[in-house]
């Protein structure tokens, strides 16, 4: 998934995303959870984790 670009989409690429919109990263979220609830959560926390990291982080952090 992360090859495909399947974690975390949202992201700007500047941070490893492909600058998708959620609404986007959502959809691939709930196709991933159609074929595999529990593959879902690898995408789902890695979203979530990101979005905090980058919004929050240390820009040490951030950029490492």
């Amino acid at each position: 998934m992360g090859a495909l670009g399947l974690i975390a989409p949202e992201l700007s690429e500047e941070y490893g995303g492909q600058g998708a919109s959620k609404v986007a990263a959502r959809v691939i979220h709930e196709q991933i959870a159609s074929a595999g609830l529990s593959m879902s959560y690898i995408s789902l926390l890695g979203s979530l984790n990101a979005q905090i990291i980058v919004d929050h982080g240390e820009r040490e952090v951030v950029e490492s």
